[in-house]
C-alpha cells in the first residue's frame, strides 16, 4: 500500500489511536467480485487491520450506480455527513 499523498487526517488518527473511518464510493461492480469477503472494501479493511493492528478500522460502502465521478463528487460532503464521518 503506497500513496503520494501525506494523508494528514489518516496520520493524525493513527498517531492518536483513533478509529480510522473510510468510505468507499463506487458502482456495484467496484464492491463485488464473487463474494462480499473478496470485494475491495473487505480486502482494504483486512489489509489496514493487518498493517495497523493498534487502530480500529471501519470501512463502509456507498453504492452510486449510474453516476459519474463528477456527480458523486458534488454530493460527497452530504454522503460523509450521512455516514457520520469526519471530513
Amino acid at each position: 500500500m503506497t500513496t503520494d499523498s501525506t494523508l494528514p487526517k489518516v496520520t493524525e488518527a493513527v498517531k492518536a489511536s483513533r478509529p480510522l473511518d473510510i468510505l468507499v464510493i463506487g458502482s456495484r461492480s467496484s464492491t463485488i467480485l464473487g463474494s462480499e469477503a473478496s470485494a475491495y472494501p473487505a480486502r482494504l479493511q483486512a489489509a489496514l487491520k493487518e498493517r495497523l493492528p493498534q487502530v480500529v478500522v471501519n470501512v463502509s460502502t456507498e453504492i452510486q450506480p449510474k453516476k459519474t465521478a463528477e456527480e458523486t463528487e458534488s454530493g460527497l460532503v452530504k454522503l460523509m455527513e450521512a455516514k457520520s464521518l469526519p471530513w
